[in-house]
């Protein structure tokens, strides 16, 4: 082995330790046996390095270790139910099930805004047993009982001044939706950047790489790949000129 590329040898050495450290650093966390794993994009504060997440996809754990996410516009913090890292989906909890909590959902400024969220209008009704409308209806069991019904209908499909016969009015709401999709006790967030659907496909992890790059700057990162560049482009310049020299070895014989 020629004594230039002991150097080598040696950066390469280090650079392998600091990024089996790094992925030990953001291997995947819970704030209980049955939470959801939390990976990157996303990071749970004090579990996980800064590092391991993406800006803005912070998540906590709350006195009863569930998964807790805060929207910068809401006062409320939702509970997180799973996450699909491969269609890049996080399911929420957001109270609608408390009457007190039937308050609308505000993701501006937040991660998800920038997906193909539509905001949808919802109003809700408490209705008695033998309520009728022409229109479709979601219908909220955990809000009901025996006696009356909790409905929501959407808004914009409607006159906004109907009331169904047997129901009275409760609160008017806008909430994000997926398109095609209807408002539930579940609500589903998508966020389009960082894309990381490819790399789930492959298998790849991306935050190992978002990790190094954090972790050791990215100049150094930029380094390190012209340097592989650099050092595959040599190889082949070196079997090149061999294979060059074996020919005009067969040649003069």
């Amino acid at each position: 082995m020629e004594k230039k590329h002991i150097p080598i040898l040696i950066f390469s050495f280090f650079l392998l330790k600091h990024i089996a450290g790094a992925n030990a650093d953001c291997s995947p966390a819970s704030c209980g046996p049955n939470e959801p794993h939390v990976r990157f994009p996303f990071r749970i504060l004090d579990l996980q390095p800064a590092r391991c997440g993406f800006p803005g996809f912070d998540l906590s754990c709350d006195e009863q270790n569930q998964t807790i996410i805060q929207l910068p516009s809401s006062s409320l913090p939702y509970i997180v139910n799973s996450i699909s890292y491969l269609e890049q989906l996080i399911y929420i909890d957001p109270g609608f099930c408390q009457p007190n909590r039937i308050v609308s959902v505000n993701i501006t400024d937040t991660s998800f805004s920038d997906s193909n969220l539509m905001m949808q209008n919802y109003t809700f009704f408490n209705c008695s047993q033998n309520y009728s409308t022409l229109y479709p209806v979601v219908r909220f069991p955990c809000l009901s009982t025996g006696n009356y019904s909790v409905i929501a209908i959407v808004t914009d499909s409607y006159n906004p001044g109907y009331v169904p016969p047997n129901c009275e009015f409760m609160k008017r709401i806008v909430v994000p939706i997926l398109p095609n999709g209807v408002l539930s006790q579940e609500l589903e967030l998508m966020w389009s950047t960082p894309y990381c659907k490819s790399c789930e496909r492959e298998g790849i992890s991306r935050g190992a790489i978002y990790g190094l790059s954090i972790g050791i700057g990215v100049p150094t990162l930029i380094f390190i790949i012209s340097l592989a560049y650099y050092l595959s482009y040599k190889r082949k310049g070196h079997n090149g000129s061999h294979n060059q020299r074996v020919v005009e070895d067969n040649s003069g014989m």
